[in-house]
């Protein structure tokens, strides 16, 4: 069985044998939400990436609040060595329904010196999905220029052709602009979970 400390709810319950001496009991745990097991949709190029993730809206915003409501994602490339910055076309939005628990988008591949990055809209707007908590700041889109999409899966990769991965995203703030008076919101993955769920 499978408890919180100090609590009597059972999460789960597994029965394990002999044979099971030497398999990993995998699930996620996280507040009262345990996932043991995930359905992702089969790439449908195998040279694209799938990003099966939770996003935690709130988690680690400090400057910012979220609006509510669904938000897009929508993805800019950008090279690591000269800086240029390119939309996609036609553009790349990707819904994320409002109280979703873990969606997956597919992302087609990008050169080895590029990576990808994201502004969070509103759905169906190019309006920022946060406001500043900070009088002096406000939120602004940054257009691909702020914010970097990477994870260690093991090592360090801004794109891995045919992976299906699993990662919870945080919320990245960074001050910019002219007069540093901007705040640019943009997803960055603190933790890949792949080898936590089952997944098929």
């Amino acid at each position: 069985m499978v408890k919180r400390i100090g609590e009597d709810e059972v999460l789960l319950t597994k029965t394990i044998t002999d044979a099971d001496t030497n398999t990993t009991l995998k699930f996620f745990l996280e507040g009262k939400e345990l996932i043991e097991n995930l359905t992702i949709p089969t790439l449908k190029n195998t040279k694209w990436m799938s990003v099966t993730f939770k996003l935690r809206i709130n988690a680690t915003a400090v400057e910012t609040k979220f609006v509510a409501g669904d938000m897009d994602f929508v993805a800019y490339v950008r090279n690591m060595n000269t800086m240029e910055v390119k939309k996609l076309n036609p553009e790349f939005r990707f819904t994320v329904p409002a109280n979703q628990s873990f969606v997956t988008m597919e992302l087609p591949p990008v050169g080895e010196s590029e990576h990808y990055t994201f502004d969070l809209v509103k759905k169906g707007t190019n309006e920022p999905a946060f406001v500043s908590n900070n009088l002096d700041k406000k939120v602004s889109l940054g257009f691909g220029n702020y914010g970097t999409f990477y994870f260690f899966n093991p090592d360090f990769s801004t794109f891995i052709p045919g992976e299906r991965i699993i990662c919870l995203l945080s919320i990245a703030e960074e001050t910019g602009g002219d007069n540093y008076d901007e705040i640019f919101v943009t997803p960055s993955v603190s933790e890949i979970i792949t080898s936590w769920i089952n997944f098929e």
